[in-house]
């Protein structure tokens, strides 16, 4: 049986750890997406230096996307979100927005 099309190599798991103390302070697990040798998408667990936990979003050549803090915020084009959705940049809503009054 003869098959056509590209051949691609793929990595179906890559993980990186690392420490730089000699605890959990300043330490990534990542998850990423590698195709050849060009990592792409990825998923990072991260405890920085001040042991504050947060899991980052990065997508096409490891660019930045959309961070969750450990308090339950979720920052979509910004590292440090105030309140529990915090973007930069516009918002497209088809439906309805509903402040805490329900109007």
């Amino acid at each position: 049986m003869a098959t056509t099309g590209h051949k691609r190599n793929k990595k179906v798991r890559e993980d990186e750890r690392t420490a730089n103390g000699s605890d959990w302070n300043d330490c990534t697990f990542k998850l990423i997406a590698q195709i050849d040798t060009t990592n792409h998408q990825s998923i990072d667990f991260v405890n920085d230096t001040n042991y504050a936990e947060h899991i980052d979003i990065r997508c096409g050549n490891q660019v930045f996307n959309s961070r969750f803090t450990a308090s339950g915020k979720l920052g979509i084009g910004t590292t440090s979100p105030q309140k529990l959705l915090d973007v930069n940049g516009d918002v497209r809503v088809k439906r309805n927005i509903y402040g805490a009054d329900g109007n």
